[in-house]
């Protein structure tokens, strides 16, 4: 006897899972938001995609094979790497303007609260902030190359604090997402740069 063939759609079910995380962080959503959410009964999440833990941890991995990577590819298209940069924070600033912008980055989001989440979820966390260091230190390397930093300017510490303040105006725009103060981080950021 074959398996019975699923009546929904797995990926666009973890989609929702997704956005339900983003929203509500990982403590305060229920199995009963998930079922809400992702439109399938308690036995059919349990038997796709596992427990709540489980379903956490695919969705912070689809968040960030689809927007981290999305982000993240702001930095790395850039020609001169303070394009790039600048990119990367201004379409920060549009998205925590807009009406999802309350709910931040999903990365950030699990980074505060990862005291609660298990280790897979942490390594894909770990993963999201390595690869955004990877990113940041690629654009400065190709600045200071082209001459747009200076000789002594330091590409590691450059990094960090580049991938400090992304984390920061994620936390800060999603308390306070005035768009002339968060624009004010950005311009002293860049700034800070050259």
């Amino acid at each position: 006897m074959s398996p019975r063939k699923k009546e929904f759609d797995p990926d666009v079910a973890l989609e929702s899972a997704m956005r339900v995380f983003w929203t509500k962080g990982y403590e305060a959503t229920s199995i009963q938001d998930l079922v809400d959410a992702m439109g399938i009964n308690r036995f059919s999440i349990y038997d796709t995609f596992g427990d709540k833990r489980e379903i956490f941890c695919a969705a912070c991995q689809r968040y960030l094979n689809s927007v981290g990577l999305e982000r993240l590819a702001l930095i790395r298209e850039s020609e001169n790497g303070l394009d790039g940069i600048r990119k990367f924070f201004d379409t920060a600033v549009d998205f925590l303007g807009s009406e999802q912008g309350q709910d931040g980055c999903l990365m950030t989001n699990t980074a505060n609260e990862l005291s609660t989440v298990d280790e897979k979820a942490r390594q894909v966390v770990d993963t999201f902030f390595v690869e955004l260091l990877t990113e940041f230190r690629g654009a400065l390397t190709k600045a200071k190359k082209l001459g747009l930093l200076s000789k002594s300017f330091d590409v590691g510490k450059g990094a960090q604090y580049l991938a400090s303040n992304a984390q920061g105006i994620w936390v800060f725009g999603k308390v306070s997402p005035d768009r002339t103060t968060l624009n004010g981080i950005v311009e002293l950021t860049m700034s800070t740069l050259t």
